[in-house]
């Protein structure tokens, strides 16, 4: 294992301040413990390089890229194609922050960083690669998709064993997506990335959404391909809802955190399970699946059929989503990736 930790700075003292409450579980989670648990960091992000999209998209979408505008102020903004533009605020990073935020440049320094926590394996979604899925343009987001899955292949594929990237999907482009979902699949990917709406932007009700029937071909091939599928929060539309007093805490609690929420109907409806039997999903950064509000009122069609309603559910949602779905917030088994993990 790598050097250790160093001692906490100021800023950072209070991750230490746990309750201990790991002495009595049947395992420990410490990394130089004899009987260890097998440990998963669910929701890692790479660092790709800035360029990783124009070095691999032809120059006439160069333009269209995610980047960075100066105005004439000097003030620099992020420019994406479906964001507004987010100021970049130059923050001064010290002590062991700076420590943590140069971690894992390279896939050999990752696996040293988790050792020393004593995670075992990680699962990596994009970092800048995020905002692949901030546009209207499914087939140029596909695009950029691609090439972000040629870079995470060849950067982690070697170390697929430890390091798990998860190919990234835009499912607006069904047709594409079945095609990627596939070449990434006889490649190696242990997962998919899917945004939490397959059509960037607001609700709208003339968009295509996940419970159409036209998205049965890209479940079945998703099945076929035997790949859990997850969703990470921020996808789908832009968070940044809410301005003013508190907005930042709105933006995070209902914009960002909400769009995986609000999948969770989509995918107990009626006969969707019962045709795609093998299909398992993780909701990245959530703790709600099956709570009691929600699932109190879809007892309701599961019992008859009313208020428009149907057909009746032959089951509680409640089961449904207990069996297939995973929140990435909770101590939970991740054999679905590496089967065998026990062998670790």
């Amino acid at each position: 294992m790598s050097e250790s930790i160093p001692a906490p700075d100021e800023h950072n003292v209070w991750r230490l301040q746990t309750n201990n409450s790991s002495k009595d579980w049947e395992k420990s989670p410490y990394p130089d413990a004899e009987n260890k648990y097998f440990m998963v960091s669910a929701d890692g992000h790479v660092q790709e390089p800035k360029d990783l999209w124009k070095v691999r998209l032809p120059e006439e979408y160069w333009s269209r890229l995610p980047g960075v505008q100066v105005d004439s102020k000097g003030t620099q903004f992020q420019k994406t194609e479906g964001f507004r533009p987010l100021r970049i605020r130059n923050i001064k990073i010290e002590g062991e922050d700076a420590l943590r935020n140069a971690s894992g440049r390279d896939p050999q320094t990752r696996i040293d960083d988790l050792a020393k926590d004593g995670v075992d394996a990680e699962i990596l979604f994009p970092n800048l690669g995020l905002t692949m899925w901030a546009t209207p343009d499914s087939k140029f987001s596909q695009m950029m998709c691609r090439a972000w899955n040629e870079w995470a292949w060849e950067e982690y594929g070697p170390y697929n064993d430890r390091l798990a990237p998860m190919a990234c999907i835009a499912a607006g482009d069904i047709e594409g997506a079945i095609a990627e979902i596939q070449r990434c699949a006889k490649l190696g990917f242990r997962g998919l990335s899917l945004p939490c709406k397959p059509t960037w932007g607001p609700p709208n009700h003339e968009d295509p959404n996940y419970n159409l029937p036209e998205f049965d071909p890209l479940w079945a091939c998703i099945q076929d391909a035997e790949l859990p599928m997850t969703f990470h929060v921020s996808t789908g539309r832009d968070p940044r809802t809410s301005r003013g007093n508190g907005g930042a805490v709105i933006n995070y609690a209902v914009h960002s955190l909400a769009p995986p929420w609000s999948l969770l109907p989509i995918f107990a409806r009626p006969g969707f399970w019962i045709g795609f039997r093998s299909l398992s999903l993780v909701l990245l950064r959530q703790v709600l699946v099956g709570s009691p509000g929600p699932c109190r009122h879809w007892m309701r069609p599961t019992k008859n059929t009313i208020c428009g309603f149907g057909p009746s559910l032959k089951c509680c949602p409640a089961s449904i989503l207990s069996k297939t779905v995973l929140p990435a917030f909770r101590r939970t088994k991740w054999d679905w990736i590496w089967p065998g993990s026990t062998a670790w």
